[in-house]
């Protein structure tokens, strides 16, 4: 694909060449087991179809809130098939904010476990619990996914910081640019291995889940306890033999750490990208990166109202990375500027205000009122 076109299109249209390609390959591993592309699809299809039984279509949102699992994986990939958006929510939200939430999002149904259930009390949206969902039976959704390109495909809440948190409505479009641009630049291919380590209510989560399974991919589950144990994490990707992971700089730094800790390098890496945070190349990260010689490394940037904008790819000796690299630059058919008060451009070198451009701004923050 040109560099300097994007080819406008739902999600699921990316992921459906790996579907019936790959049909018999590895899409998702868990813990207990694991599920090839035709099972997931089936199951993604089954799911979609019992949401267009509940008067989820076109527009709709849906809400989220499940612990890891492939259920989780599958109910993203079934909703947005059937042509709605998904909105996350973490099962630890105070039960005011998910409160707030389902009031801004307002969607008509909710998909938790029996676990979760007690969150939804007093809600207008229909429960759907996902133990009561035959996902192995039953008939699939018909039909491709309605959605257009500038239709909804999630709405993922703000920390509420500085405020309310607001749902940041996030369409087709953008998302489509960032996986095309993604699969044009990756030196990873089908069949290689993504960790899913990003909680799904971050949109990282989103880039690990589609790019691996546009590029007929598998994609690793794990624990919170090994996602947050990081000699157990470590282990797990030399393991598995993990090839991708998206992790922020925080994380990186503490497998870093397990690897000279423990003397276990993961050598099946081939692609490791950090964001959500500065990145710091401290002693640890260089040399990590002094052991897996033929690993692309890349710092990412972007806002959740812009998900990933710009790449910087580091090269070369890791001794010689600055220890604060730079945000890079943008993505295919993506515009960054530097602006001062009055919206000029600021000479280099100087200071101003980073605003984007171009195929990445989400639709605008979304409210049911």
């Amino acid at each position: 694909m040109n560099a300097n076109r994007m080819v406008s299109m739902n999600l699921l249209e990316l992921l459906g060449a790996s579907f019936k390609q790959r049909a018999t390959g590895t899409a998702l591993i868990s813990e207990d087991h694991s599920l090839s592309y035709a099972a997931l699809h089936g199951r993604m299809g089954r799911l979609a179809h019992v949401l267009a039984t509940n008067n989820v279509a076109k527009g709709s949102t849906v809400g989220l809130c499940l612990d890891r699992s492939p259920e989780l994986i599958i109910s993203v990939l079934g909703i947005v098939q059937a042509g709605a958006a998904y909105v996350p929510i973490d099962p630890t939200y105070p039960t005011e904010r998910i409160a707030g939430m389902l009031e801004d999002a307002n969607p008509p149904v909710v998909i938790t476990s029996k676990v979760h259930q007690h969150l939804f009390k007093g809600t207008s949206a229909k429960v759907l619990l996902i133990e009561e969902i035959d996902l192995g039976n039953g008939p699939v959704f018909e039909g491709p996914c309605p959605a257009k390109p500038d239709d909804l495909l999630y709405v993922l809440f703000t920390s509420g910081s500085t405020g309310r948190p607001k749902g940041v409505a996030m369409h087709h479009a953008p998302l489509s640019n960032l996986i095309q641009w993604q699969l044009r630049t990756s030196v990873c291919k089908e069949g290689d291995r993504t960790l899913q380590f990003a909680p799904i209510s971050f949109d990282v989560s989103f880039q690990e889940i589609f790019t691996t399974f546009a590029q007929g991919g598998t994609l690793v589950l794990i624990t919170d306890e090994d996602r947050l144990n990081s000699t157990q994490l470590l282990r797990k990707i030399i393991a598995q033999k993990i090839n991708r992971i998206i992790v922020p700089f925080v994380a990186l730094q503490y497998l870093a750490e397990a690897v000279e800790r423990t003397g276990e390098v993961p050598s099946s890496m081939k692609e490791v990208f950090t964001s959500g945070e500065q990145l710091k190349i401290t002693p640890a990260i260089a040399n990590l990166f002094k052991q897996l010689p033929g690993c692309r490394f890349c710092n990412q940037y972007g806002p959740t109202e812009g998900h990933v904008v710009s790449e910087l790819e580091l090269k070369g000796d890791p001794s010689t990375w600055p220890a604060l690299p730079n945000i890079g630059s943008a993505i295919d058919n993506v515009k960054l500027y530097v602006l001062d008060e009055q919206m000029k451009p600021v000479k280099k070198g100087e200071e101003g205000e980073l605003y984007l451009g171009g195929a990445c701004v989400a639709t605008g923050l979304h409210r049911s009122r």
